[in-house]
Formats: C-alpha cells, structure tokens, sequence
C-alpha cells in the first residue's frame, strides 16, 4: 500500500497494539509501536506461560507486523522517555494507548492484600523474565498432564 503520509504512534506492543499497528500500516499509515518492556509483544511476551502460548509463534506475529513497515521502539516508557506532546511534536497525527493488561483490577475481596496472595499477571511477567519457563522442571501440570494422569493428577 501507498504511503498516505502520515505518522501514527501506538503506545504498546500487545495484542491490540501489534493488531493496530498492522491494520493502519495497510491502510498506508507511518507507524511506530513504543514498547515500555525490552521486546515487543505486551501480555502476549509476558503475561502468558510459554505452555500455554509459545514465544516463537508470538514472534512470528511481531516480525510480520515488522514486515508490514512497523517500527517498533522498545524501552520507551511513555510519560517517564517521552510524553504525549513529544510524540505530537515528532508529527504523529494519531496517538493509541493500548495500556491492555498492564494495570491490575482488584476485585474489594477480604484477604486480597495479605501476603502471600499474588497477582496472577505479576506472578507470570516475574516468571518469564526469570526465564522460568525455559527450565526443564515445571513448577505447575499442564492440564495435557491432567488428561494423562502425569504428576500426580489424576
């Protein structure tokens, strides 16, 4: 597609923000993806154990939307690297804030605030960037492992 001419940024690279991101570079957009983690992907990289979604295939997605002639800058926390006004400043016309997954929702509950009681989406984005799910010990059965009576489960 023809380039329009103008500059879209996208303010975080999940799901909603790589699907953005390739819609518009399509469309003939200008787009740059800022990504506040190191590598792109949003919950998809983070949020999701490698035995649920591989990180491969996820970066089969990224490196497709890279191919469409989106930019994507990683490390740019926006509002601390830049601000919003920078961003206008740069000529972008469109700004999205695909902020997804990233804040937590609490749910009023009594004992939600004592320790030891976690997060589930800190919990996995601390796992995987121990690279926890490279190990060859798991620390939880799949439920492939439920349906063959593996590790216990029955």
């Amino acid at each position: 597609m023809p380039s329009n001419g103008k500059k879209v940024a996208v303010i975080s690279s999940g799901p909603a923000g790589l699907s953005f991101a390739a819609d518009l570079a399509k469309a003939g957009y200008q787009v740059t993806i800022f990504e506040a983690f190191h590598v792109p992907g949003g919950v998809l990289m983070y949020g999701i154990p490698e035995v649920r979604l591989l990180k491969a295939l996820v970066q089969i997605e990224i490196d497709a939307v890279k191919q469409l002639g989106v930019t994507i800058r990683t490390n740019m926390v926006i509002g601390t690297v830049l601000s919003l006004v920078d961003l206008t400043v740069e000529g972008y016309e469109g700004i999205l804030i695909g902020s997804g997954a990233g804040l937590p929702s609490f749910m009023k509950i009594p004992g939600e605030n004592l320790n030891g009681v976690y997060l589930l989406t800190n919990f996995w984005l601390v796992l995987t960037l121990m690279k926890a799910y490279s190990s060859q010990k798991r620390i939880a059965p799949s439920s492939r492992d439920y349906r063959r009576g593996r590790n216990g489960c029955k």
